[in-house]
């Protein structure tokens, strides 16, 4: 099985990521059945709840 890793780098996204993260988990998971996915997202610094 191939083997997608999504990177997403972010900052200050405290309201924005929940609702990006669902919607792309959604697509993985109706579109990329064939694949062994994961997501990783990178903070490095946000001053807000972001992590």
């Amino acid at each position: 099985m191939s083997s997608i890793e999504i990177v997403i780098p972010v900052l200050n996204e405290e309201k924005a990521l929940p609702v990006c993260i669902g919607k792309l988990f959604q697509f993985c998971e109706r579109y990329m059945r064939s694949y062994d996915w994961k997501i990783t997202i990178a903070d490095n610094g946000s001053t807000d709840d972001t992590y």
